[in-house]
């Protein structure tokens, strides 16, 4: 069934469109005109070195008629990481039934998968039926990558687009990319102990940020507090000011009115004395 370690890779379309072909070639077959229609899965291993790191691909190929597209629904498909859609450049038929299968791939998978479509048999461009320009814009639709390729004399950019979608799925988990390289005991150890200590840094170095930022943040309200007392110091302050200006206008308008008092009552007293 496969190894958990190796990225699981998924090529389906309609009965005919080269699927197994395309699989024997990557891995240095000769094309065969006379292949027989498979009935049952292929399973077949490819190793990459994709910036000096070594992985492995299993490459799955389902039967492509009608009747065993429940063997592709419920076995072939399961857990695939990256999904290759063939279709044949000279059946319109092969091609409208991408739909399909991307709609089984989506619901079994989610969008937990890189996709491809790849129009097969390019050495009968003579008698396409699918254009170019129409495949690629169906592509883009789904986000997919697209290539047009031949099993027969034109295997190099199915090749090329596989290892670009090996480096896309490998880009996408990047935290989890041990999982996937193939690695000698003695490496693996290696890896993970440095791994590890990468880990343990990371760790210290947030602690320390973290320490830094609560240091910061003591600092930032010791501050807060110091200019909110000083604006209290400065409001009591002013209050104290307007409340000395006031009673001391109490005082002269107490002393002015006492003394115009006084002037008053001593014009009246003259007044009545000069009588």
């Amino acid at each position: 069934m496969g190894d958990k370690r190796h990225i699981k890779v998924c090529l389906c379309g309609d009965s005919g469109v080269g699927c197994n072909q395309l699989s024997k070639v990557t891995q240095g077959g000769i094309f065969n005109f006379n292949d027989q229609a498979i009935t049952a899965w292929s399973l077949w291993e490819r190793e990459f070195i994709i910036k000096n790191k070594k992985y492995k691909a299993d490459i799955w190929n389902g039967p492509g008629q009608e009747k065993f597209r429940c063997l592709f629904k419920n076995v072939i498909i399961n857990h695939s990481n990256i999904v290759i859609f063939v279709y044949d450049i000279t059946d319109r038929r092969s091609f409208n039934s991408l739909s399909e299968l991307i709609q089984i791939a989506t619901e079994k998978l989610g969008n937990n998968f890189i996709g491809a479509i790849v129009g097969n048999k390019i050495d009968l461009y003579e008698k396409q039926k699918v254009s170019k320009e129409e495949a690629r814009e169906f592509a883009e639709k789904f986000g997919f990558k697209f290539a047009l390729v031949s099993a027969r004399i034109d295997i190099a950019p199915f090749i090329i687009l596989f290892e670009e979608l090996i480096e896309d799925f490998l880009e996408r988990n990047k935290e989890n990319i041990l999982n996937f390289e193939i690695l000698t005991e003695e490496e693996k150890k290696r890896r993970i102990k440095e791994e590890k200590k990468r880990r343990i840094e990371e760790d210290k170095k947030r602690k320390i940020e973290e320490k830094k930022r609560k240091i910061e943040e003591k600092k930032r309200r010791i501050e807060e507090e110091k200019k909110k007392k000083i604006e209290e110091e400065k409001k009591k302050k002013i209050e104290e000011e307007k409340q000395r200006i006031f009673e001391e206008d109490k005082k002269r308008i107490n002393i002015e009115t006492e003394t115009s008092l006084s002037k008053n009552f001593k014009l009246t007293l003259l007044k009545y004395y000069s009588k």
